[in-house]
């Protein structure tokens, strides 16, 4: 991918889990196509709970025309995680466009079992 991270440049559909959640915080997936989340489906992430710039896996979506549907974010805490306010949050998914921005459901990611 464009910052080192594996990447798919297919459509994705998940129906069951998206493990990010690796031995060291900054695991990524850059997804160059459309994504539907299915009933159910999860994706796994880990993120130092400190301050804006704190180390955290993530997924990039490149010139996604579509990402719909319903997907889980469970989110483990880092080893550096003190607990800290953010001011403006930490990024864990984010679009990135070439032109117009996609077809964006903002139900799509759900927090839901963070640890």
């Amino acid at each position: 991918g464009i910052f080192g991270a594996p990447d798919i440049r297919l459509d994705v559909t998940n129906h069951g889990v998206i493990d990010l959640n690796q031995t060291n915080v900054e695991t990524g997936l850059e997804i160059f196509g459309n994504y539907v989340g299915h009933a159910g489906s999860k994706i796994l992430m880990s993120t130092n709970l400190k301050d804006d710039y704190s180390k955290t896996d993530y997924i990039i979506f490149w010139n996604s025309t579509s990402i719909s549907g319903r997907t889980i974010l469970d989110i483990t805490p880092g080893p550096d995680s003190p607990g800290a306010q953010t001011s403006q949050g930490i990024p864990v998914i984010s679009w990135r466009q070439s032109g117009n921005n996609p077809a964006y459901d903002p139900n799509i990611h759900k927090l839901e079992n963070s640890k």
